[in-house]
């Protein structure tokens, strides 16, 4: 059977498997990908994907196996076949690598995150053409960047977990990255001295992708179910639920929201002194 991947810009060959424990499913996703999967410090693999995958495919009786390598190295099992299932965003890059699923399973923000003391200055694509920020390397706004002719503004880089400890440790760049993985970052290792800002910028679609279109439309229909019982409600509890510093990280919006309140109060006050003062003349 052959089907047009999406958009009509590739056609692949759709192959049903049958797994077994002689022959398990092997899903494989990034290392680096936090929260979603990654390699905890004594080698496991952690992250909602991970969680979650395990426990669909417990409930479809599928015996797997599951694999963290980088994710360029996880695109070329898919495409060779090595590999029958991952997460990844629904992009033009990643159309080579399988059927995509219809059940979106996260929609993906973009956040800057930069040196408390420093002057906010992106917060959308076009605010770019005149500022440098580092990216993650031929990630989703890497690629939109190329797409909008911003390349030159891009700073690629590969570990953003690094990356961002750099410009915690040393006041200084500007990371423009998904905004739960920065979140998770920042509280997982009390990074103090960044805050986040929201960029207004086309989300990112993650789904399943396979090159087994059987096993697509069982997860698609498993999903659609367990979302409806409300069952994946305690692991987006345990990976997306962050601590009481979320708020202050978003320090631009509190401090617009605090200057916006000591004006009306400022306000309030001079009305009141001049219609005390008002009062005293027609006395």
């Amino acid at each position: 059977v052959w089907i047009v991947g999406l958009g009509g810009l590739s056609a692949q060959e759709s192959q049903e498997k049958t797994y077994s424990d002689n022959n398990p499913l092997i899903f494989e996703d990034a290392w680096d990908y936090w929260p979603f999967a990654f390699v905890n410090e004594e080698g496991d693999p952690k992250g909602y994907n991970i969680d979650m995958v395990k426990l669909m495919l417990e409930k479809l009786d599928i015996p797997y196996v599951i694999r963290l390598k980088h994710y360029g190295q996880v695109k070329q099992d898919m495409i060779d076949g090595h590999a029958d299932l991952t997460c990844a965003l629904k992009a033009n890059y990643n159309n080579d690598i399988g059927f995509y699923g219809n059940a979106v399973l996260t929609q993906l923000t973009h956040s800057v995150l930069s040196p408390k003391k420093q002057a906010v200055t992106i917060r959308t694509l076009n605010d770019l053409r005149n500022h440098t920020s580092y990216v993650h390397s031929n990630g989703f706004l890497h690629n939109l960047m190329k797409q909008n002719a911003l390349e030159k503004s891009a700073l690629p880089y590969g570990d953003m977990k690094e990356l961002c400890f750099n410009v915690n440790k040393t006041d200084s760049g500007k990371v423009i990255y998904n905004t739960q993985s920065l979140l998770w970052l920042i509280n997982k290792y009390h990074l103090d001295n960044v805050r986040l800002t929201p960029m207004n910028i086309p989300y990112a679609e993650y789904h399943f992708v396979s090159g087994d279109t059987v096993l697509l439309a069982r997860l698609d229909s498993l999903y659609e179910t367990m979302s409806a019982d409300n069952e994946f409600k305690a692991i987006q509890d345990k990976w997306f639920r962050h601590s009481s510093q979320e708020e202050p990280m978003f320090a631009d919006v509190s401090f617009n929201m605090t200057l916006f309140v000591a004006v009306l109060v400022l306000g309030v006050l001079v009305i009141i002194f001049y219609r005390v003062r008002l009062m005293n003349i027609n006395q």
